[in-house]
């Protein structure tokens, strides 16, 4: 290969990060027609030398037959921070008894790209904070179909969410070995990360409220606004529910279309990344967390105080 072309290829900017992929790789050669039905877990060493921290992963798995449920995924996020990420344990839930290993990748990616954001991005915007508030949202108001679907539209646009759900694409198609983007396009309006984006688009703040008597409506906004955060207004009236659920009408569009586009930029790098040189490219670098210690800090005492 021409040298300058490859010096560009190397430092062409990409939707995934360089160590994502790195990880991912070695654990798919690792796991790859290794695992049977009824495993439980697979522990992985990563170790650049012999002079070098080594990083446990144990992936916890469990078999749940169930062909309409997407593969979960969930971290101890506290514990891998505790451990300064020399250890760290995902849990993933198989819903196939064939597993779909492009599934069980991304799902696994999903997981990664969450401890990455953890330890790389130090924006303001740290929404891990806002899964606890969630959560107790959801759980409060389960049986209420129309306002249980609103919270989880608002967990689905949590940044660090929808950054984790784009990563998926890659490794959900990366290993098809297609090369026509028109069809990895196709397969992928079939995905649960596709179907959120357009959930996000299709919330309707007007028809939404229409659902509600208007009293009823104010009392569990003005829960959502205590428990949740990031509102100083106390919903008083019609007209502060449409202000309120106008913003977020804005701001679920405005994230499907910012991760549409994202997610057409991601299956461009498949199709790139699909080329020879690839698998080379991955045997260049190591991946390496840098320690934060002060961010970190702060984000372990942030993280017992919701818990």
């Amino acid at each position: 290969m021409n040298v300058k072309k490859w010096h560009t290829f190397l430092n062409e900017s990409e939707q995934i990060e360089f160590p994502l992929k790195k990880y991912l790789s070695i654990i798919r050669d690792k796991t790859f027609n290794k695992l049977s039905l009824g495993d439980q877990f697979i522990e992985i060493d990563f170790k650049s030398n012999e002079y070098s921290d080594s990083t446990l992963v144990r992936i916890n798995i469990e078999w749940i037959s169930n062909d309409h449920k997407p593969y979960h995924g969930e971290t101890d996020i506290l514990s891998a921070l505790q451990s300064e990420f020399k250890k760290f344990d995902i849990s993933i839930e198989i819903t196939d008894n064939v597993i779909d290993w492009n599934k069980l990748y991304s799902t696994i990616q999903h997981e990664l790209k969450h401890i990455y954001d953890i330890l790389y991005d130090e924006t303001d915007e740290n929404t891990f904070l806002k899964v606890g508030p969630i959560n107790k949202l959801k759980l409060k108001y389960k049986n209420i179909n129309d306002f249980h679907h609103f919270i989880n539209l608002v967990y689905e646009s949590l940044k660090h969410e929808l950054e984790a759900r784009n990563v998926m694409i890659y490794d959900r198609f990366r290993w098809l070995n297609i090369y026509d983007k028109s069809l990895i396009e196709g397969e992928f309006k079939n995905t649960y990360i596709y179907k959120s984006l357009i959930r996000l688009s299709n919330f309707d703040s007007q028809k939404f409220i229409n659902r509600f008597d208007i009293d009823y409506l104010i009392d569990i906004t003005n829960d959502f606004i205590e428990i949740y955060g990031d509102y100083d207004k106390v919903i008083k009236d019609k007209a502060d529910l449409y202000d309120f659920y106008n913003y977020w009408e804005v701001y679920f569009k405005e994230k499907s279309r910012e991760y549409l586009s994202k997610s057409e930029k991601v299956i461009d790098e498949i199709v790139k990344d699909n080329r020879p040189y690839m698998e080379s490219k991955l045997t260049t670098e190591h991946l390496n967390f840098d320690k934060k210690d002060l961010y970190k800090e702060i984000f372990i005492k942030k993280l017992k105080n919701l818990y």
